[in-house]
Order: structure tokens, then sequence, then C-alpha cells
């Protein structure tokens, strides 16, 4: 997919194998510039391999909360940024898994509004904060290991 004029989209339709070499070939006579005119004699190949997944980590737990049952949005972080998330309805289990070896964080917030993204509140109109909790303990994630039992408690509305 044409993102715009200086960048592709390649979205991969089956899942690709661990620790395999791919070769894509993009054609220019498929994409047209912005005035519409192409070309015919230029093709790009890329190649990449994948990672092999037997070597990453797993990390399996489970959020307690008390509170009413709604959307709950658990991040998996590296430092700053989100590595991945999972949702689901209520406490209960979540797993992370194909994790890279490092060391990381986790979070847990009930998303009230449904948008996916933490919403601190505002004064006017008048929204209070949606649910927040982050583990304080950051986890070492091993290649090939599980880290099992890791809780995160979200707190009750006050």
């Amino acid at each position: 997919r044409v993102r715009d004029a200086s960048r592709l989209e390649l979205n991969v339709v089956d899942t690709l194998g661990s620790d395999s070499w791919y070769e894509f070939t993009l054609t220019s006579s498929r994409f047209p510039s912005a005035a519409g005119v192409t070309s015919a004699d230029t093709a790009v190949r890329i190649r990449v391999r994948t990672p092999d997944v037997r070597n990453y980590g797993t990390i399996k737990g489970m959020i307690a909360d008390s509170g009413e049952v709604q959307t709950l949005v658990v991040r998996l972080l590296r430092g700053t940024t989100e590595v991945q998330r999972c949702t689901r309805v209520g406490g209960g289990p979540f797993a992370f898994t194909s994790v890279p070896e490092g060391e990381y964080s986790i979070d847990v917030f009930a998303d009230t509004n449904r948008d996916g993204r933490y919403s601190s509140g505002s004064l006017l109109p008048w929204s209070s904060a949606e649910r927040f909790a982050p583990r304080r303990e950051k986890l070492m994630v091993r290649s090939r290991w599980t880290l099992d039992d890791v809780r995160v408690t979200l707190p009750p509305h006050p």
C-alpha cells in the first residue's frame, strides 16, 4: 500500500516462519508517481530475516481487580516504549509471548472511555482519571524462559 510519495507499507497476510529468510521485490511500474508517471525499469529487492522466536521469553500473570467489570489494558514496556499490549474484560490472567530478552515493566489501566489510551481526566468538562496501576518491580526476561505468576493489582475507584 502506498502511504505517501515516499513511503510504502508492507503487511504480511500469513505468519512468517521463525529464523527464515524472505525476499520482497517491488517493481516501480506498479507504483506511479504523484504525477501519474510509471517507470518500467526499476525493481527493488529487499531481503529480511525473521528472528528466531524460540529464543524469546514469555510473561504470564494475573490482574487483581475488585472494581466493576470493564475493559482493562495491560501494557508491556521497555523503558517508556510500549512493546506489546493485551486487552481483556475484567481481572484475570494475561500473557505476553515472543518477548525479546531484556528488562521490562508492566502497567494496567481501566479503559473506561474505550479509546485505547490512558486518560488522566479533565477539569472542564469534568471527567475522572481512569484507574491505573504500574507494577513497581522491573521484570527481567531471559531467552526461552517463562516468568509465571506476575501480579498487578488495580486499585478501586476512590
